[in-house]
């Protein structure tokens, strides 16, 4: 565990992000069910101008987020992965 989580970098919760995270919240939390963890984590993404990649874009309607794959059911449960990058979209 310690491995794979060495392969993220933390980023500490400053007065600046818990701002940006505040205005984030008031401004999309309320119809969009984003928590204030959300805005915070967008708020972190917004400041350092990184990349944020989710499995759920809609808790973050106040950035251009990554999905990194959706899931759609078929008949018996099996799941359908779809994901795309620029030049293809892929279904497995």
């Amino acid at each position: 565990m310690a491995q794979f989580l060495g392969a993220f970098e933390i980023i500490p919760l400053n007065a600046e992000i818990a701002r940006q995270g505040g205005l984030y919240r008031r401004d999309y939390g309320p119809g969009h069910g984003g928590v204030l963890a959300d805005a915070l984590i967008a708020a972190s993404a917004t400041l350092h101008q990184a990349q944020l990649v989710t499995l759920n874009a809609r808790r973050f309607p106040m950035l251009e987020v990554e999905v990194a794959y959706s899931k759609r059911s078929r008949a018996g449960g099996v799941a359908n992965l779809n994901y795309s990058d620029e030049k293809e979209d892929y279904n497995v």
